[in-house]
């Protein structure tokens, strides 16, 4: 028993040896074709029907054979050093990414910390610019008065107007300029 009948394989005809080898020059051609499409030389190229797989074209073939198949191994190799570093990039990318977030996520809550501030500051600037303005009306209608002779008179505040910071303060300086 043969070892294809052992397995059961199914059973052919063999092969002569001229149909043999045109199936490997056939084969070669189309292996050919699909190197140049990937960029690579083509296979030498043999007539079907007159080339006899001698010696001296079969080292010619398995000549170019290596040489395409080194060509592939660097083309393999390439792309896989090409791949890890893309990998490596798109991680710290990916890492720098988070990052960012992080860093932006914590500029937005300053900055909504600082417009809160500023917000406040505003208006205690307003509500000192009032009462500055008030106080320096004060002033000038109080010195108004004492140039021109009239008794001073306090001004009697409304109760929306009155300001328990200003009235002791302004009548004490005002006194000793004069």
């Amino acid at each position: 028993m043969s070892s294809s009948d052992e397995f059961g394989e199914n059973q052919t005809a063999p092969l002569t040896m001229i149909q043999f080898e045109r199936n490997v020059l056939a084969s070669i051609s189309d292996l050919s074709n699909e190197l140049e499409f990937l960029g690579f030389s083509a296979l030498p190229s043999f007539n079907v029907d007159s080339t006899h797989l001698d010696s001296n074209t079969l080292i010619i073939l398995l000549t170019s054979l290596i040489k395409v198949t080194w060509r592939l191994a660097r083309r393999l190799q390439t792309n896989v050093i090409v791949h890890q570093e893309r990998e490596s990039k798109h991680c710290r990318v990916a890492d720098d990414n988070s990052s960012l977030k992080a860093q932006v996520q914590l500029l937005k809550s300053d900055v909504s910390k600082k417009e809160e501030q500023l917000f406040t500051s505003d208006s205690k600037h307003k509500e000192l610019k009032i009462k500055f303005d008030k106080a320096q009306r004060d002033l000038k209608h109080e010195k108004e008065e004492r140039e021109s002779g009239k008794p001073f008179r306090k001004p009697t505040p409304n109760s929306s107007e009155q300001d328990s910071n200003l009235d002791i303060p302004v009548q004490g300086s005002l006194a000793q300029h004069d």
